[in-house]
C-alpha cells in the first residue's frame, strides 16, 4: 500500500493510496478518491478490512467453534411482600410530613390591608 503526502497541508500526514486517480466503483460507477475505502453513493467495500479482525480476536474460526459463547442472565430478583410494604410505609410517612409542615397553624388572625387614599 502506497502513501501520499499532501504538500498543502501545514503538518504531513500519510494517507494510505488505495486505489489509482480517477477509478470508480465496481457496483454503481461512481468516482472514487484515492484513500477512500468505501463507495460514498452505495457503499461499497473497496478493499478488505485494515485489520485481521478474526485474528486480533483470538484464532480465527477454529477457537470459535471450540469455545461457544453461552449467555448467563442473571437471576431476576422478585420484591418480596416486606420490601413492597416498606417502601410504601416509607412514601406515606413522606406525604404526611409534608402535609404537616405545608398545613401551618400560626393564624393569627387575617391581616387586611390599609385601604388606598385616592388622590385627584
Amino acid at each position: 500500500m502506497a502513501t501520499k503526502k499532501r504538500a498543502n497541508d501545514a503538518s504531513t500526514m500519510d494517507l494510505p493510496t488505495l486505489g489509482a486517480e480517477g477509478d470508480t466503483c465496481g457496483e454503481c460507477g461512481a468516482g472514487l478518491s484515492t484513500d477512500q475505502r468505501y463507495c460514498l453513493n452505495c457503499g461499497t467495500r473497496r478493499t478488505g478490512p485494515r485489520l485481521d479482525f478474526e485474528q486480533m480476536i483470538g484464532g480465527g474460526a477454529a477457537a470459535a467453534q471450540t469455545t461457544p459463547m453461552m449467555a448467563v442472565a442473571a437471576p431476576r430478583q422478585e420484591w418480596s411482600p416486606l420490601v413492597a410494604v416498606g417502601c410504601i410505609a416509607i412514601l406515606g410517612g413522606m406525604l404526611l410530613l409534608g402535609v404537616l409542615i405545608g398545613n401551618d397553624k400560626n393564624d393569627a388572625g387575617t391581616v387586611a390591608a390599609a385601604p388606598a387614599t385616592a388622590t385627584t
